[in-house]
């Protein structure tokens, strides 16, 4: 009979699953553009960790990483996984030797996530936008495709930790 498992029975040989998870993880980064809302930082931190993605890179981000809304969402999270605060373009324009870079975002030219073909077989880096502001035309300029999620309802956005974990698992799929 199939059963939900307990906190106990997830938790058994965590340590070697941390080791395990640590050395293997995927072949997808996140590029997080101005983010400013600590809870959505944290949510980031346990997408990645859902995910086993590469690394998270925070681009010109003024979050204060100790604050207790971060730190309560990330659910210990952002202790083990692999970030980066980066305030250069340059530093980024250097990844593209690296990474396929794919903007998360509605734009002119972006599609719906699910059509989305791979360009290479770089590794992936999604670019999410700041809450208000979407991705910055700066790193717009650095993407080669732009995706978005359609909008089915009246509301014409949903939440970019929402958004990212949807688009996240997609790409995993993609990847494989």
């Amino acid at each position: 009979m199939n059963k939900q498992l307990d906190f106990q029975e997830i938790r058994i040989n965590a340590a070697e699953r941390i080791e395990n998870i640590q050395n293997n993880r995927t072949n997808i980064a996140l590029l997080c553009d101005n983010m400013t809302d600590a809870k959505n930082v944290g949510s980031m931190f346990r997408i990645a960790d859902a995910a086993r993605l590469e690394k998270i890179y925070f681009y010109q981000s003024t979050v204060d990483f100790t604050h207790k809304k971060l730190t309560k969402v990330a659910r210990s999270t952002n202790k083990y996984v692999d970030f980066k605060l980066i305030d250069d373009l340059t530093f980024i324009e250097n990844l593209l030797s690296e990474y396929e870079i794919i903007a998360l975002d509605k734009t002119s030219e972006s599609i719906n996530y699910t059509k989305l073909e791979r360009k290479s077989n770089k590794k992936i880096l999604l670019i999410i936008g700041a809450e208000r502001f979407g991705v910055s035309p700066e790193l717009l300029r650095l993407s080669t495709a732009s995706i978005h999620l359609p909008m089915l309802g009246v509301n014409t956005s949903m939440n970019v930790s929402v958004a990212t974990g949807i688009a996240v698992y997609h790409l995993l799929s993609l990847s494989s």
